[in-house]
């Protein structure tokens, strides 16, 4: 007798989502020594998609005065790894494409939201909106990401929470 191999369901049927991307997103960005590096906080986290937040300090000027537009992408990307990895499955991210449409001045605070257009089986596709402080959007980013079946942190896979980080936080809270 032959047995068939069984039959992978996609990615965004709710019997494959987290139960609780909140403690997902805590043991991911502890392992992010880049996210730590430039002080990204998590904002809200939910299945499919994430909000950070940072300052824009000193050391992240270009030469020409403005924010590094590599740093405005890393925030970008952070919300974007969180999103897609918050079923706790291992995503990478296939392609980026940025597109800055306001500078960014030392002293900013910009809010990074991912959310998924697309997401079954095992390709997605994610926009990422990067405001300011005054709510101007910064930076429209998207991304087509590939999830594989590694679990990231097994230690997170049985938790009985289910509450979404930044429904009952204060912003910034951790």
């Amino acid at each position: 007798m032959m047995l068939k191999p069984a039959r992978r369901r996609p990615v965004d049927q709710p019997e494959n989502l987290h139960p609780c991307p909140t403690r997902f997103a805590h043991a991911f960005l502890k392992r992010d020594g880049v996210a730590q590096l430039l002080g990204i906080q998590l904002e809200s986290i939910h299945p499919r998609s994430a909000t950070v937040s940072m300052e824009v300090r000193p050391d992240m000027i270009s030469g020409v005065g403005l924010c590094h537009g590599g740093i405005t992408f890393t925030l970008a990307n952070t919300a974007l790894a969180l999103a897609c990895n918050s079923n706790n499955r291992k995503t990478l991210n296939l392609s980026t494409t940025i597109q800055f449409t306001e500078p960014v001045q030392q002293g900013d605070t910009l809010t990074a939201t991912a959310e998924a257009l697309r997401n079954t089986g095992k390709v997605g596709v994610y926009d990422v909106r990067v405001l300011n402080q005054q709510g101007t959007c910064v930076a429209l980013f998207r991304a087509n990401t590939y999830a594989t079946a590694q679990v990231l942190f097994p230690e997170v896979e049985n938790t009985s929470s289910t509450a979404p980080v930044g429904d009952d936080l204060p912003p910034g809270a951790q």
